[in-house]
């Protein structure tokens, strides 16, 4: 077991308030992080929907695990006990197929992002009055297995390459192999367009388009062996809290009654999501954009890593990086171009880093974390 430090405190996530204002909520995702584990992320859902199961009548081998432990024989028990056997067990053998043999399941360790839209949509014409819904699309994570359609940059040569080389397995001399996992990750975001795409197209056709706030986001980005600036290593899946590749993410927003487009050009938080929510509510209109100091943070190699963005004089964003009693400025003209412009970083800039406080909004999580969902989040990048 693995203990899960902290999770959301109650009252605290923003569709805690929408579900007291009357909206009903709804949580659509195969996220483990999200509806197994004790997060608090799901606070303030009415609907928690999670597919991982293909027969619903059946015991979840995940919930089994997070209850009972990970004994196959107490599974399968517990599965011929009872009251839909046969269900059971194909829970488990899918359960087992998807992470032992994903070849075999579309190789796909979560469910498509089309079947969330679909319940989404299932669930948004039964409900009657106002609504707010999260659906959370795992497409683009590890193991990146798009559709054959949307695999639009892969080619003969590529595909042979995949049969015969481990590519997530990336040794010395074998950098070549990133190129091959960013192909079948771009295929991965050409397929979450197309989900967003069919969601998008749903609410226009029920007419309901133009009464919502749609905002597309994501939680980090991916490196296929880029340079960092900064430390000078190879930027790599999203365990490298210096790295534009993680930290720079799509932000599209669309205001209630919206038609006409506008680009954004300073740097924009994510943390301004609930605030943008609670504005749009009061019939006011959503801005992302404000002239303070936008902070961003991870790990790299264990250590914490604080980012604090402004806007470059002449293109793109100045980013300054703190770790530890280190600090530096990067330019970044873009996502995928970086440099090192100087060591160290204003001085104004390094006191507001020093003096980030805790919000107050976590507390300790209550369970520790099983097996499985440590499984889980290893295939997310969290743990290793």
């Amino acid at each position: 077991m693995n203990a899960l430090g902290t999770k959301l405190d109650d009252d605290t996530s923003v569709f805690e308030w929408l579900s007291d204002e009357g909206y009903a909520t709804g949580l659509f995702t195969d996220n483990t992080y999200l509806t197994d584990l004790d997060t608090g992320l799901s606070n303030g859902f009415d609907v928690v929907l999670n597919d991982k199961d293909p027969f619903p009548s059946g015991i979840s081998p995940a919930a089994f695990a997070e209850e009972e432990g990970t004994d196959r024989v107490a599974f399968l028990r517990a599965a011929i006990e009872s009251d839909a056997p046969v269900p059971s067990l194909l829970n488990g053998a899918t359960w087992m197929l998807k992470w032992h043999v994903p070849q075999l399941t579309a190789g796909a360790v979560f469910t498509r992002g089309f079947t969330y839209a679909e319940h989404f949509a299932e669930w948004r014409e039964t409900t009657d009055g106002p609504w707010a819904a999260c659906v959370n699309l795992m497409d683009t994570h590890v193991p990146f297995r798009p559709d054959d359609e949307y695999d639009e940059w892969a080619s003969d040569d590529t595909r042979s390459a995949r049969k015969s080389v481990a590519e997530d397995d990336v040794g010395e001399g074998e950098e070549w192999k990133y190129a091959l996992q960013q192909n079948r990750y771009d295929g991965t975001i050409r397929q979450a367009d197309a989900v967003i795409e069919r969601i998008v197209d749903s609410l226009r056709s029920a007419g309901e388009l133009n009464e919502t706030l749609v905002v597309i986001t994501a939680d980090h980005g991916e490196g296929f062996g880029e340079r960092t600036p900064v430390t000078g290593d190879l930027a790599t899946g999203h365990g490298d809290g210096t790295s534009e590749s993680l930290l720079h993410v799509p932000l599209v927003v669309r205001a209630p009654g919206q038609h006409d487009g506008t680009v954004i050009e300073n740097p924009v938080g994510l943390v301004d999501f609930p605030d943008v929510v609670r504005t749009v509510v009061d019939g006011g209109s959503p801005d992302f954009d404000t002239d303070r100091t936008v902070f961003a943070g991870g790990l790299t190699d264990g250590d914490a890593v604080d980012v604090a963005y402004e806007r470059h004089e002449s293109v793109g964003v100045s980013k300054y990086v703190r770790i530890g009693d280190n600090a530096w400025t990067v330019h970044a003209p873009d996502p995928r171009v970086n440099y090192l412009h100087d060591e160290g970083a204003p001085t104004s800039v390094v006191e507001e880093m020093a003096s980030l406080s805790d919000a107050g909004v976590a507390r300790d999580a209550d369970v520790a974390v099983s097996e499985a969902a440590h499984q889980q989040l290893e295939a997310l990048g969290y743990t290793k």
